[in-house]
């Protein structure tokens, strides 16, 4: 983006300049005019072409106070350069729902970018007439929803900050610091990493972890972002890895898949889920849903149960959804996962037995 633009997307909007006290407290100091400017650039501009440019745009560009007391602001909702001002209404659609979405994967810097066009977005829609498309994309959110499948949980929240300085980093490949404690931490103070090179950043069922290159520690190494404290983009390069690939990395760490073992011929036996929610084995998921791609069924006799065989690697994520299933799957083989699973159903039924 061109200096202009980006400070137009920065500069919040003050409809009445005359305002001092408003005026003061809608507008930004021009530290953090300059570090967005940085974040959004290739290389980072002088101070004094910042403000160069900021006077040049003074005839919608103003500031109450001075030096670096200064509170800077724009006084006409120029919300992106000329060739812009219109919007397609198919877009206007899909930002609207792109601003649905927290932690949409896009650095937070982008996103702040990209608040003028959603502004506009948000204009277009509401000024639109019935029976236009315009108009219908303005219920569009009421008409497509996501849910989790599994229980839904609250998970920790990111903080904003940490989240903003560490996909900046990531944006402009820089490196980062930041505290990290885990929750099994006797200590209350965090541990620090100094001058790390983040390598991406990989969204696991709504938990976040930052992969980070340790060539020290053997490879790349996962950071859930909600136990970092506080972070901070560096103006020093990342060390890039040029054989890391983020997709190949999150289909083999075997962190994020819960620690899966060899691959085995699983073999189930399927029935009927009993009360409170009684379902025949012909309704059961896994009779429309197959857990590999060689998945084959076998029905009995009666039709009121099947056997099932595929290419599986045990993990926990398996094990959990096996005993989510516990009342209507059977586990036949291997013999050895089939003894777990009988052990654990004794346990059960010891605890469950008074």
């Amino acid at each position: 983006m061109e200096l202009e633009e980006i400070l137009l997307s920065v500069l919040p909007f003050v409809e009445d300049a005359a305002n001092v006290n408003a005026a003061a407290a809608k507008g930004i100091p021009f530290s953090r005019i300059r570090e967005f400017v940085n974040s959004q650039m290739d290389k980072p501009k002088h101070e004094r072409t910042i403000r160069r440019q900021l006077r040049r745009m003074a005839p919608y560009v103003d500031k109450v106070g001075e030096t670096n007391g200064a509170r800077w602001f724009k006084t006409t909702n120029a919300v992106m350069l000329s060739s812009q001002e219109h919007i397609d209404t198919n877009l206007a659609i899909a930002l609207v729902s792109l601003d649905r979405c927290h932690y949409q994967g896009l650095p937070t810097a982008v996103m702040a970018g990209l608040e003028p066009a959603l502004a506009m977005a948000r204009a277009r829609l509401r000024s639109a007439k019935h029976g236009t498309l315009a108009r219908a994309g303005v219920n569009w959110k009421r008409k497509f929803v996501r849910m989790d499948g599994a229980q839904p949980l609250v998970y920790p929240t990111v903080d904003i900050e940490v989240y903003r300085q560490v996909s900046d980093a990531l944006l402009h490949d820089r490196k980062l610091s930041f505290d990290y404690r885990k929750p099994a931490d006797d200590s209350q103070h965090a541990k620090r990493y100094e001058a790390r090179s983040p390598l991406g950043i990989v969204n696991r069922a709504g938990v976040f972890y930052l992969v980070v290159n340790e060539p020290a520690q053997g490879g790349p190494r996962l950071f859930r972002l909600d136990r970092i404290k506080q972070a901070k983009a560096l103006n020093h390069a990342a060390e890039r890895d040029a054989n890391f690939n983020l997709d190949a990395y999150v289909s083999k760490e075997q962190a994020l898949h819960f620690f899966p073992e060899a691959e085995v011929q699983l073999k189930l036996r399927i029935h009927a889920s009993s009360a409170p929610h009684e379902r025949s084995a012909a309704q059961h998921m896994l009779n429309e849903f197959t857990l590999h791609k060689d998945q084959k069924i076998q029905w009995a006799s009666d039709r009121r149960s099947f056997e099932l065989t595929a290419t599986v690697k045990p993990s926990v994520m398996l094990r959990r959804f096996l005993h989510g299933q516990s009342d209507s799957i059977e586990v036949l083989e291997p013999a050895s996962l089939r003894e777990e699973f009988a052990a654990r159903a004794r346990l059960l039924a010891a605890r469950y037995s008074d």
